[in-house]
């Protein structure tokens, strides 16, 4: 996910894994999920590929480290440079 997109999202999903009842919480992720889609971007890994140097895990998902993504050219790799 490139979260500097929505940057309201990680509090969003911290509060929805704070809910107690589950349903509540199953419900609150749900509403999130369109807000997730629009920020979400899509890799093929490779053998050697370790998404840890380029992203960092939040609430089950990954999280694009700044410097790693541009509107124009997508997920930035340092091979691609």
């Amino acid at each position: 996910m490139v979260a500097e997109q929505d940057p309201s999202l990680k509090d969003a999903m911290k509060e929805a894994n704070r809910m107690e009842d589950r349903w509540e919480r199953c419900e609150a992720w749900r509403r999130l999920s369109g807000r997730i889609a629009r920020v979400s971007v899509h890799l093929y890994a490779r053998p050697g590929f370790h998404c840890e140097e380029i992203a960092t895990k939040f609430s089950g998902q990954w999280i694009l480290k700044a410097g790693y993504y541009d509107s124009d050219r997508g997920i930035l790799l340092e091979s691609e440079g």
